[in-house]
């Protein structure tokens, strides 16, 4: 099953807005969404919200570059992505450049539902990681 054009843009522009310091990452996700994002998980619009308030503190700037696209073999509204991310981080000044990232992404209709992204950060200095609640209890 191949990829069709309005999906891939899809993807493209999900991948663009979580790069932006605003909110319109969180109007491509449906109210009940739920994102693992490799080991930490936000449910529902807030707990994404509060992902993405403390992801602010913690990197100053973020740029994705998607390099492929698929359809998860015969699940047509699920697509695997593979790509690199530089970013730079506040809360130890490193400079992460090329960090191979995979996503898969469950749509339902035109909204995310499920995505789970798969990637391996070098770590923070300990002090850094015990002032971060990634998601509010």
């Amino acid at each position: 099953m191949s990829l069709s054009p309005e999906r891939k843009a899809l993807v493209e522009e999900f991948y663009a807005s979580s790069d932006r310091a605003d909110d319109s990452w969180l109007d491509m996700f449906t109210p009940d969404c739920v994102i693992d994002f490799s080991g930490v998980t936000a449910r529902g619009t807030e707990q994404l919200r509060h992902m993405r308030e403390v992801g602010a503190k913690v990197v100053q700037n973020r740029v994705h570059y998607l390099d492929d696209v698929w359809v998860c073999g015969r699940l047509p509204d699920t697509v695997l992505a593979t790509g690199r991310i530089d970013q730079d981080r506040l809360a130890d000044g490193a400079k992460i450049r090329g960090l191979e990232w995979v996503g898969r992404i469950e749509f339902a209709g035109e909204k995310i539902s499920k995505y789970t992204i798969f990637v391996s950060f070098p770590p923070l200095e300990a002090k850094a990681i015990s002032e971060i609640q990634f998601v509010p209890q």
